[in-house]
């Protein structure tokens, strides 16, 4: 981590990124210093106006506001602030800038303001400075959601290869080859900076600005968050997912990662199966995920140390192929890689179970593909896994061994992460049926065999002159 700060360091703001200022005050994009102001709430310029004021009793103000949002490890923070603030002590109003371009603007806006701020002075990105940049918005994830450091490193050479493919080249990103790949494959990456930002410079002030906007009367014991519309009342969102139970699979990188591919990953994780601890089965698998209304994402690894599997936006089916094409195909090691539906998709073939291979179907779990090979399949052996490099549903790419032959099956997790609502519709659902089952079993033998018609013709000689015998044997 040592050489990527320094390299970091060693850069200059490139001229031409989107927020940097002019002679005459206004960004090159054509926005003015207060293009955010009309997007800021009374609460929140109360609460800028305080974060200024405090910063500015500081000796060195500019100096208190990088500490405040230092990053270990990185020149984050100097950079973000050579970029915004020039004058000592600082303008409210130059505040108001920094914070609404890092807080209020729109996403694609806040990832070139990213990008620009670990290239060098011609636009370009490394290897490293990629890598740093990942490493940044982890660590900033982290302490949002956390209030702490990641305790689990995040190794960013693994995304390179899928940039490379984004992008075809090998090294030498542009600020825009890299916008586009955050873009594509890791889309809410601008959250990180908006609730950083948010946390450290805004948030600690809340309750302070409210009581002086509604007076000394006011008793922020008193207030219901949940019930007051403005964002900085409410949690940041869980960038780093919530799990119920430990992943045995995926690790703490690996959670941020697929959080910033889907907001419906950013919520609290429900671990309904672990071949950890549920052992390897294809019966408890299937038991705990039909029923479950809500979308899902099933790990898979492999005996080659594959790291693998599916978001599934809409609930299994017990019927064969079904889904939606919000589903994706994923995988974190060896390498990081998202595979969506192709935009030409006419199936739905997006996820396939069945359980007793009732209608002729094989008996399985899949992903992908058609009803002759899937893109990734699991038989009801549930002892290995065929993954394939292309299919007709999503779009190409190495997705675990991808050898088209058996691999072995190491351990399987599947999490649902619908919520509190598709739990207990599961448990309502599994009520049911076990309320079928035990009817089944309850069969009243004499309102069934109620004549000597009924009882020789049905039970086959089970009851003899009205008395219950049993065969010899």
């Amino acid at each position: 981590m040592g050489n990527k700060t320094s390299d970091l360091q060693s850069n200059t703001a490139p001229t031409h990124e989107a927020h940097a200022h002019d002679d005459h005050g206004t960004s090159h994009d054509g926005a003015s210093d207060d293009a955010f102001e009309g997007l800021f709430t009374p609460l929140d310029q109360e609460c800028l106006r305080m974060c200024c004021l405090e910063l500015n009793s500081s000796p060195d103000p500019r100096g208190a506001l990088m500490t405040s949002l230092a990053l270990p490890g990185s020149c984050f923070a100097e950079k973000l602030c050579e970029r915004f603030i020039t004058t000592s002590p600082a303008t409210q109003k130059e505040l108001s800038t920094f914070v609404g371009a890092t807080t209020k603007d729109h996403s694609s806006r806040k990832l070139m303001l990213l990008c620009g701020l670990y290239a060098d002075q011609q636009g370009v990105l490394q290897h490293q400075s990629v890598e740093l940049l990942l490493h940044d918005c982890f660590q900033m994830a982290a302490i949002s959601t956390l209030n702490e450091p990641p305790h689990d490193p995040l190794n960013g050479s693994v995304f390179i290869p899928s940039l490379q493919q984004c992008s075809s080249k090998e090294d030498n990103f542009t600020i825009e080859d890299v916008r586009h790949w955050l873009k594509k494959y890791l889309t809410d990456i601008p959250s990180c900076l908006t609730n950083y930002i948010n946390t450290k410079l805004m948030r600690p002030y809340v309750m302070t600005a409210l009581q002086h906007l509604k007076g000394p009367d006011f008793d922020p014991a008193d207030l219901d968050t949940t019930t007051v519309n403005v964002k900085l009342l409410h949690p940041p969102p869980l960038l780093l997912p919530a799990l119920s139970d430990r992943s045995y699979i995926l690790k703490q990188a690996d959670l941020y990662a697929l959080a910033m591919v889907e907001p419906k990953l950013q919520t609290s994780w429900t671990r309904l199966y672990s071949s950890s601890s549920d052992g390897l089965s294809f019966q408890r698998l299937s038991s705990a995920v039909v029923g479950y209304k809500g979308c899902t994402l099933l790990v898979i690894r492999d005996s080659n140390r594959h790291i693998f599997g599916v978001f599934a936006a809409e609930s299994w089916q017990d019927t064969g192929f079904g889904g939606s094409s919000a589903s994706f195909l994923f995988a974190v090691s060896p390498n990081y890689q998202i595979l969506r539906s192709l935009p030409s998709v006419s199936n739905n073939h997006f996820t396939y179970l069945n359980v007793k291979g009732l209608g002729g179907k094989p008996a399985g779990i899949g992903m992908g593909g058609d009803m002759r090979q899937r893109r990734i399949w699991i038989d009801k052996q549930f002892d290995t896994v065929v993954t394939r490099a292309s299919d007709s549903t999503f779009e190409p790419g190495i997705i675990g061994s991808s050898s088209d032959s058996p691999t072995g099956l190491v351990s399987v997790e599947m999490w649902g992460c619908g919520g509190m609502d598709a739990l207990q519709k599961q448990k309502e659902f599994q009520n049911y049926q076990n309320k079928l089952l035990e009817g089944m079993r309850k069969v009243d033998k004499k309102a069934f065999a109620n004549n000597e018609f009924d009882r020789e013709f049905l039970l086959g000689g089970t009851f003899a002159n009205g008395v219950e015998r049993r065969e010899d044997r």
